[in-house]
């Protein structure tokens, strides 16, 4: 894989306008190369402003930065590591990075390598260096909160407590063997059987909650938005085909976030009905929450989907809306067309095209399904790295699980010895997810080459 000796470097922030760029040095020869910058000296821990002088055509330009410093032993990669915050363009960032890596020692870093050292020096669980790529790459809500889990150690937690309870029954497997020539009982094929059942159980929730969340994470997210009232939850009903939003004639009824899956014919998305969108001042604090988390939503969508009641006389108000999302994905939703009135109009007004809704009117559900499914299969694909990450741990789930069914099978014909065998086999099957050393270079590779560089 990389070599750890080397000092890396690498710009660690994203997007060519971004008025501030980070650069991260991690290793021996960190001091080294910010001395070739013109900071000659910085404290062990801490931030300090200081400026950086650039040389471009015979001309020094000076560009303010902040350099955080992180002592060895208490870093992102347990070794020393130092960012630099700097206020300039892309090319000077990238000037930064072309003098660092001409030090003797300091290299580009590769994929993922600040993440990597981070695991070979136990600063991570392997688990918890895959979460990392995972929020990096994150596409949706769900997304992120999977690998947020997975970041905060919720699986390395959960195999903890099964590899204990695979250890224990191990554990009264072999003193049987010990003292098999003693008249001494050390657990009953019933009770051997029943805490198998119970570590096989656990080990099915993980699957299952895998899963679930594999499924949605490579899935686009639409938001249903709009005034108060606007037919969104009745949209997102008929959409999922269930009640899963709250339907009524009182205003704001809505006020967390409804996600589900909807399944449209070629694909799948996630479908989330949030607080109306209101034009005015907030009733109370609940409502201006209720408002903010909305509109944070909303804006992180994919596709927002504009409910806009049909037939109105003015829309001032949906207008003012329409003005906070206007630069997102958008397709128009005139609910209520049964009413009265034109999708042309609003088109005229909003400048977007409108697909036609009514809950009484159920084949123009058809018609704004396949405008949905077209808008998001125009959308990049994400989430693949992610179901191959998170198939590695499934993997290794089912295959313990497999290796427990024989040891409940071999017990149960009094065969203690290749029983204990594979439960063995099984705790090896779970200590690999979160491995720390001597793992197949080729599963690190496969891991961390879908990294970016920089993290």
């Amino acid at each position: 894989m990389y070599d750890m000796r080397d000092t890396i470097c690498a710009l660690s922030s994203g997007g060519v306008d971004a008025p501030r760029h980070i650069i991260r040095l991690s290793g021996s020869e960190c001091r080294t190369g910010i001395a070739e910058l013109g900071i000659k000296k910085t404290a062990e821990q801490g931030v300090e402003k200081r400026d950086i002088f650039l040389s471009f055509n015979d001309r020094k330009l000076r560009f303010s930065s902040f350099v955080y410093s992180f002592p060895e032993g208490r870093s992102y990669t347990l070794e020393r590591l130092i960012e630099i915050h700097v206020q300039a363009p892309l090319p000077a960032a990238e000037e930064i990075i072309s003098v660092l890596t001409a030090v003797e020692g300091i290299r580009l870093a590769g994929p993922g390598e600040f993440t990597y050292r981070a695991f070979m020096n136990g600063r991570l669980s392997l688990a918890q260096s895959e979460a990392v790529s995972q929020i990096v790459s994150g596409s949706s809500r769900y997304h992120i909160q999977a690998a947020q889990k997975l970041m905060k150690g919720d699986l390395t937690i959960r195999l903890e407590q099964i590899k204990n309870s695979i250890v224990e029954l191990l554990g009264l497997f072999e003193a049987g063997l010990d003292f098999s020539g003693e008249d001494i009982v050390f657990i009953q094929p019933e009770e051997a059987k029943e805490r198998a059942e119970q570590i096989k159980k656990t080990l099915r929730e993980i699957i299952e909650n895998n899963l679930a969340y594999e499924r949605m994470l490579g899935l686009a997210s639409a938001a249903a938005a709009g005034l108060p009232n606007a037919g969104k939850s009745s949209l997102v009903n008929a959409l999922l085909g269930c009640d899963r939003a709250i339907v009524s004639e009182q205003k704001a009824t809505t006020r967390d976030i409804l996600s589900s899956v909807c399944q449209l014919e070629y694909q799948d998305c996630i479908l989330s009905d949030c607080a109306g969108m209101m034009a005015g001042s907030f009733a109370d604090e609940i409502d201006q929450a209720a408002q903010e988390l909305a509109g944070e939503y909303i804006l992180s969508s994919d596709l927002i989907l504009f409910c806009v009641e049909s037939g109105k006389a003015c829309y001032e108000d949906e207008k003012r809306v329409f003005d906070r999302i206007r630069q997102k994905n958008i397709l128009g939703v005139a609910t209520k067309c049964d009413l009265a009135g034109s999708k042309r109009q609003m088109e005229e007004i909003f400048g977007i095209r409108f697909v036609e809704f009514s809950i009484k009117q159920p084949e123009k559900l058809q018609i704004l399904k396949t405008e949905i499914q077209s808008r998001l299969s125009e959308l990049s694909p994400a989430g693949e790295q992610i179901t191959a990450v998170n198939k590695r741990h499934r993997d290794s789930v089912f295959q313990c699980l497999e290796d427990l069914d024989k040891a409940a099978e071999l017990f149960a014909q009094g065969d203690e010895e290749l029983a204990a065998l594979c439960l063995r086999e099984g705790y090896s099957k779970i200590a690999d997810i979160d491995q720390q050393k001597e793992l197949d270079e080729r599963v690190l590779s496969s891991i961390f080459q879908n990294f970016c560089i920089g993290k």
